[in-house]
């Protein structure tokens, strides 16, 4: 069974399967998708098209998926895949 904050905010269109924990004031976009045993400590931004692997656990106040930091980029399709099993501390920005 999931774990949701009552702060947390989360589109209608994200997935979230099982056994997912969702900490306080999490920020979750339309097109993420969490798989099951994801942790996402408080403060955790998950944004565009965003795949978190199992058993991953995002410390407070990561950043993931937001729009690429390239200055190239003209706003194409980009996504960001995080595999199973990781750590991400805290403040780390990952962006396709």
């Amino acid at each position: 069974m999931s774990k949701i904050a009552k702060t947390a905010i989360i589109s209608p269109k994200a997935e979230i399967n099982k056994g997912v924990e969702i900490g306080e004031f999490c920020v979750i976009g339309d097109s993420v998708k969490l798989d099951e045993g994801v942790k996402l400590h408080n403060n955790v931004t998950l944004q565009g098209h965003t795949f978190i692997g199992k058993n991953t656990e995002i410390f407070p106040f990561a950043v993931l998926g937001t729009q690429p930091q390239d200055l190239k980029y003209k706003g194409e399709y980009s996504e960001l895949i995080v595999g199973e099993d990781n750590l991400i501390r805290e403040f780390c920005m990952i962006n396709p």
